[in-house]
């Protein structure tokens, strides 16, 4: 620890006199400059104006221009003026409204880097008659070209929505995954380029925020305009005027101008063979200052891929199990015409049923021979969740800005599973079925308010408080044990209520110094408390005369329900933990660079209350020094696109319950012992990228890599029971665990009309994994074996190669997509993996013109080879179809859609680690068909 505290010194000293090098040389260079920046709005509805500004002097000679960028509701400028006192003239001119001009003395500029102007508001003109606008054709040409589905602009990637060929109907989420770079997993999680997406927004504006799916399910593709990825400043950072905290990767979804104001809709429903159904509907209202959402989903297809597209359906990726849901919403966004407060609220109600089943074979690695193993196991969960979450911000008198959110989780889940061990022979058999009952609440708020001083410093302020209480948190479950080898039987009929609540807060106070030529240093200090109270109580409920062996029964009294308490494997617990913490931060941002160096110290305090019911009664202290530094490094252009470089550093520790001298004897066939001994874990991170790009012939080559070690990370140890079968375990730290990953794609047109396009990927991924090696026996303590270490090195190499052609409503394309999973080891007994996942076909998307029907087609053949099961070792031939024919001048659309014609879907799943290999097989949705019908509308206001 001292000597990460001493580097770490170094480097901020050595950073220090480079910003200050960097400062000096700047200054011989090149004239210091500020930035002004203001907003142009309508003078009667303060709604936003495209308008051009002119900068000039107070003589009225130019200075400099630009045409407003527009966002979501604002309209805004900036100008890069040198930093000494002037006064200036900011002229506004629109079509359709008089010039405006605005005086601006420029003082006080001491350390600041910007300044924010009044705002400019415009009056319309005046109409006549000579003011109406005239049409004016292109005289019967028709221009035709082949569009841009990607570009760079500065640090931001721009995708062009009207560049791909959709099949009538899709949604967002068929939009995305067939732009290139894209990857969209089934919880709704987005990847660019392998870098994951932290959350959507629409027209820059939150929407939804932290539930992709919503709008992912629900937005009409028709609707978007297009979508902008980059690094988004965060809100406290917005109200500073520069950053203060790491940027969030977004997704911003801008929609076409028609829909920019008005009220429009999508409705849809469709039924289907195998009792398939779906149908969604989704209403927007929008206006200069208001925008309101409602949708409404409900299906049991549990399928997210469309045909027609190539997707990442493949079948180790294919949804598990079969789901139902049911999904409601609103969204209210509002701001008065002054933009002096806004609010963003989100509200969601969802009803879940998923049926689940599956089979696992698997194999342990251990020394003295493999131990195998089987099972299958089925469950049904059906929950209920509420949540609303609220955004507000007020900017006058001062800057304010708070959050509201609320979550409430109802549900229960039963569940039953078949499970056998062998090696030779059968060792053993378990019988399980289950009841679990859960209500979970959670209320949470934070208040934070900024002040600007007029030398460029900031203050900063905040609150935070949360609640959240789990009760009932109530299990049953009926356990039958079959120990062939020694002809006994366990029967166990348990019953748990593990209910908790907690509570924590959290106060903070900050000041940020800004340096000259955009460097700052923020320091900021914090106190949280919290308050976690666990109840971990467990009764045998077989040690009754009179159990029913049935799941969700207790006995009428409560005494009787005492008097078969589990004291071996029951606990309670409350944990006070109070924590100091303080965070060092240096940035420096820029018009194609930005630099961040953050350094948290924490030095929590915690005090534990644990009885564990079997003489363990005792209260626990311990404090320590937690730090997490990080810095990250971004510099994009016109020509080479991003490079990024970034470090970071997590520690984690066992909790003070883990470390407590206990077992547990809750499973037959498992007992666990804590280790107080336990070390904290130590893991580096490190990614780097790059990206080439050249606009002009669409050529895009980026290069990413990541790279992680973690120290001291957790391993098992394993004393086997060869009579039983019976498994101890004991966790303990071990070294040596490591992973790293590079990655490629490239992308270009390989014709002068850009329609035939080349699309490349490559990765490569090494996993190091260590863990201790199984002990075959149970007669000693475990201090006295000697583990050895179990080593797996772990290589996966996937490329994918495809080409597309398009032209208008014509989209082809071929590719194919090879992985290879090689595991090795020199243990003895270790058969070395060499498994191949392969697919190839191809896809179609075509409007016929004389009958306007629209054709969404893809085929595509999955094989596995190498693996242990021949189960696994099979070829899938998947083919999809969609037909689509648009009525009534679009508005109402027929659909009819196949999944699966040839029924040779399936879900399974392979993995590999220090311990051993897995094999797994899910079920998935049968093959259906469905007949659909979507309508939709567009009304806009008068104008």
């Amino acid at each position: 620890m001292k000597t990460i505290l001493v580097g770490i010194a170094v480097w901020l000293s050595a950073l220090a006199c480079y910003a200050q090098a960097d400062t000096t040389q700047v200054r011989k260079k090149k004239e210091r400059t500020i930035e002004l920046s203001g907003e142009v709005y309508d003078s009667f509805t303060k709604a936003k104006v495209k308008a051009l500004i002119t900068l000039m002097r107070s003589d009225s000679t130019f200075v400099d221009s630009m045409t407003c960028w527009t966002w979501s509701t604002s309209s805004y400028y900036q100008f890069k003026v040198p930093a000494k006192n002037a006064d200036y003239i900011i002229k506004a001119s629109a079509e359709g409204y008089n010039d405006t001009t605005m005086n601006y003395k420029l003082r006080h500029i001491a350390r600041n880097s910007w300044f924010e102007l009044p705002r400019i508001l415009m009056k319309k003109k005046q109409r006549s008659d000579d003011d109406i606008y005239k049409e004016i054709g292109l005289g019967g040409v028709v221009v035709t070209g082949t569009k841009v589905k990607l570009a760079y602009r500065g640090d931001t990637l721009v995708y062009n929505a009207s560049a791909f060929n959709l099949p009538e109907g899709s949604m967002l989420d068929g939009l995305i995954r067939q732009m290139p770079g894209a990857e969209l997993k089934d919880n709704g999680d987005i990847y660019i380029n392998g870098k994951k997406v932290d959350y959507l927004t629409l027209n820059g504006k939150d929407f939804f925020k932290g539930q992709n799916k919503v709008m992912l399910d629900n937005l009409p593709y028709y609707t978007v305009k297009e979508l902008k990825v980059f690094d988004k400043s965060t809100k406290q950072s917005e109200l500073i005027g520069h950053d203060v905290e790491k940027k969030d990767y977004v997704m911003d979804v801008q929609l076409k101008r028609e829909y920019n104001r008005g009220l429009m809709g999508n409705i849809e429903g469709g039924y289907g063979t195998d009792k398939r159904y779906m149908g969604r509907l989704f209403g927007l209202y929008y206006d200069d200052h208001s925008r309101v959402s409602v949708f409404a989903n409900a299906n049991n297809v549990n399928e997210t891929h469309r045909p027609g597209a190539e997707g990442e359906w493949t079948p180790s990726n294919t949804p598990q199990g079969l789901r139902s849901m049911k999904q409601t919403g609103l969204h209210i966004e509002t701001e008065d015409a002054d933009k002096n407060w806004e609010t963003n609220l989100d509200a969601v109600f969802a009803w879940d049923d998923a049926d689940n089943m599956s089979r696992t074979s698997s194999e342990r690695f251990a020394t003295g021979g493999n131990i195998l193993g089987g099972s299958e196991s089925w469950s049904r969960q059906k929950d209920f969740r509420f949540q609303a979450f609220d955004y507000f911000q007020i900017k006058k008198p001062v800057t304010l800005w708070g959050t509201l959110n609320v979550t409430y989780t109802n549900g229960h889940r039963t569940n039953g599973s078949q499970d056998s061990t062998y090696r030779e022979s059968l060792i053993n058999q378990s019988f399980n079925d289950g009841l679990t009952r859960y209500r979970t609440l959670n209320l949470s708020g934070t208040i934070g308010l900024h002040h600007k001083f007029a030398w460029g410093d900031y203050l900063m302020g905040g609150l935070t408080g949360s609640y959240t209480r789990q009760k009932p948190s109530d299990s049953w479950t009926m356990n039958r044990t079959l120990f062939t080898q020694t002809s006994d039987t366990d029967l166990r009929h348990n019953y748990a209520d593990t209910h908790s609540d907690n509570y924590s807060y959290e106060a903070e106070f900050g000041y940020y110094l800004q340096l000259l030529n955009r460097w700052f240093i923020g320091a900021n200090a914090s106190y949280t408390q919290s308050l976690d109270n666990s109840n971990n109580l467990r009764y045998r409920l077989d040690r009754l005369a009179e159990d029913k062996l049935q799941t969700e029964w207790l006995p009428s009294t409560h005494e009787e329900l005492k008097s078969v308490i589990d004291l071996n494997n029951c606990d309670e617990q409350q944990l006070l933990t109070r924590t100091a913490s303080t965070t060092l931060e240096v940035m420096h941002s820029s018009d194609n660079e930005y630099f961040s160096f953050s350094l948290p110290i924490k030095n929590p305090h915690e005090r534990l209350y644990y009885n564990d019911f079997a003489g363990l009664d005792t209260i626990a202290r311990r404090s320590y020094v937690e730090i997490a530094p990080s810095i990250s490094w971004s510099r994009w252009g016109k020509k080479n696109g991003l490079n990024s470089l970034g470090y970071s550093m997590n520690m984690s520790r066992p909790s003070l319950a883990d470390l407590m001298p206990v077992d547990d004897t809750t499973n037959p066939l498992v007992t666990t012992i804590n280790n107080p001994d336990l070390k904290p874990t130590l893991t580096h991170n490190v990614n780097i990228g790059f990206q080439f790009n050249n606009d002009s012939i669409r050529r895009f080559i980026r290069v990413w890599s990541n790279a992680s070690l973690t120290q001291h990370s957790i391993g098992t140890r394993t004393i086997y029971d060869t009579a039983t079968g019976v498994y101890t375990y004991m966790q303990d730290n071990i070294n040596g665990n490591w992973n790293w990953n590079l990655g490629t794609s490239y992308e270009q047109p390989l014709d002068s009309a850009k329609r035939i396009t080349l699309q490349q990927r490559f990765s490569v991924d090494y996993l190091h994994s260590v863990d201790f090696d199984v002990v075959y026996e149970s007669y000693k303590p475990f201090e006295e074996y000697d583990f050895l270490k179990s080593t797996v090195h772990n290589w996966t190499l996937n490329e994918h190669l495809g080409v597309e052609y398009q032209k208008d409503k014509l989209t082809i394309g071929i590719s194919g997509e090879i992985d290879w999973r090689r595991s090795t080891s020199h243990r003895a007994n270790f058969e070395n993996i060499s498994a191949f996942d392969y697919n190839y076909g191809g896809l179609l998307r075509y409007t016929i013109p004389w009958v306007e029907l629209n054709i969404a087609t893809d085929i595509r053949m999955y094989s596995r080879r190498g693996y242990q099961s021949e189960m696994m070792n099979t070829d899938d031939l998947v083919w999809n179809a969609e037909l689509a024919r648009s009525l009534f001048n679009e508005k109402l659309t027929l659909k009819f859609t196949a999944f699966d014609l040839l029924h040779q879907l399936s879900n399974k799943q392979y993995s590999v680690n220090a311990q051993g290999r897995t094999e797994t097989w899910n079920n998935c949705i049968p093959r259906y068909l469905m007949l659909s019908v979507a309508y939709k509308f567009n009304k806009q206001p008068k104008k």
